[in-house]
């Protein structure tokens, strides 16, 4: 019964909450701080690239710690460095050391995200794993959006938002800490993400992933300064972060469901095709007011938010539970490559066409993941068609 797994995953998704609504205050922070020190827009992209760095190198050695530690002491490791990490940022205030500071929080919520989604994997089955993917996928964007309205406690140079970030992570440990049942899942040899390996799983729900981190990292890294350029107050732009991280609380699930009864990749045809629409207006019209520009952007979430439990599901679906820890990490590994690149390509665009560059990168994107499935289905249903003949 889905319900007794959704049960047992209750104190994963609270921990899960806790260090998700952290970060989400931690990143635009630093992203606002950085451009109210007049560096380029560029320069932060680069910047902004950091965490994703950080995150590419724990989805490939992060699961070293599991073998040694095992699943619940690395995870309250890594939420106890990630606390005292971001008290750092208080003290400390140089752009050079604040990209180091940015990679160690990558490597840390990269390690999260493996344990959780190892579990998650091990307790959902093909019946249930989209739904049950897309719970964990409504808990993580409903725990950002929240995270998100602390930007209106206090002005962007109080450190009140470091603090409440290193309070977060501390706090995620007590959910993990009150399981009663605590045995590890078995590690298999296959720990390590490799660019070999990768390519030994390549599959549409890996590419999936990829264009996922493309399009999520460039937006949440970038639209702050677009809505600077665009002159959005602070109250504007923490209600569109807020509003545009909380809305897939309610179609995560919904989407998984469907996927579970008509198919990961027709649905992902579907939003894909809703988010180019969204893009495409954003793209040509000049004045658009602030409640258009929450309504498109709003559909511009919720054709991405669902893209990477759909990529997950479709790939676990296709491979044996002993191998989760390496599948996992590849999808990560996916994910986090394209979110390295989004921020600085989309930063270079940015910079030398204006903020609308943004939306032309998202769009780009988004073209080309819906020309490549299409391109896998018609090269299937011509390789049928030969067979046939």
């Amino acid at each position: 019964m889905i319900y007794k797994t959704i049960y047992k995953i209750i104190p994963i998704l609270l921990s899960l909450a806790f260090f998700e609504a952290s970060f989400a205050i931690l990143q635009p922070v630093i992203i606002l701080q950085l451009a109210a020190n007049n560096l380029s827009s560029n320069i932060i992209g680069i910047i902004g690239s950091c965490f994703y760095i950080g995150f590419l190198l724990g989805t490939l050695s992060s699961s070293i710690s599991f073998k040694y530690l095992g699943h619940f002491k690395t995870f309250y490791s890594f939420c106890i460095i990630g606390g005292t990490i971001t008290l750092l940022y208080i003290p400390i205030k140089h752009p050079l050391l604040w990209a180091i500071f940015y990679i160690i929080i990558g490597y840390i919520i990269a390690g999260l995200f493996v344990i959780i989604e190892n579990w998650l994997n091990h307790l959902s089955d093909q019946g249930n794993r989209g739904r049950i993917l897309s719970i964990y996928g409504a808990t993580y964007w409903l725990a950002a959006g929240i995270g998100r309205l602390a930007l209106n406690i206090n002005s962007l140079n109080g450190n009140i938002f470091f603090i409440l970030v290193s309070i977060g992570f501390f706090v995620s440990i007590i959910p993990i800490f009150l399981i009663k049942q605590k045995e590890d899942f078995a590690i298999t040899s296959s720990n390590y993400t490799s660019s070999n390996k990768l390519s030994q799983i390549m599959n549409m729900g890996i590419l999936i992933c990829f264009f996922t981190g493309l399009i999520s990292s460039s937006f949440f890294n970038l639209f702050p300064l677009y809505s600077n350029k665009i002159e959005l107050t602070i109250y504007q732009l923490s209600l569109i972060l807020s509003i545009s991280q909380i809305i897939p609380f309610f179609i995560e699930f919904p989407i998984g469901w469907i996927s579970d009864k008509y198919g990961r990749i027709k649905i992902t045809i579907i939003i894909i095709l809703i988010g180019i629409g969204a893009s495409s207006i954003i793209i040509l019209n000049n004045n658009l007011s602030f409640y258009s520009l929450l309504i498109l952007v709003l559909i511009e979430i919720i054709s991405t938010a669902p893209l990477y439990t759909l990529g997950t599901s479709y790939t676990i679906d296709l491979f044996k539970k002993n191998n989760l820890v390496f599948i996992n990490s590849a999808l990560l590994f996916s994910w986090a490559s394209g979110a390295i690149i989004g921020p600085a390509m989309a930063g270079y665009l940015f910079e030398y066409i204006g903020q609308k560059g943004l939306f032309y990168f998202i769009i780009g994107c988004q073209i080309t993941l819906l020309s490549i499935i299409i391109l896998s289905f018609l090269k299937k249903y011509i390789y049928s068609l030969s067979i046939n003949s």
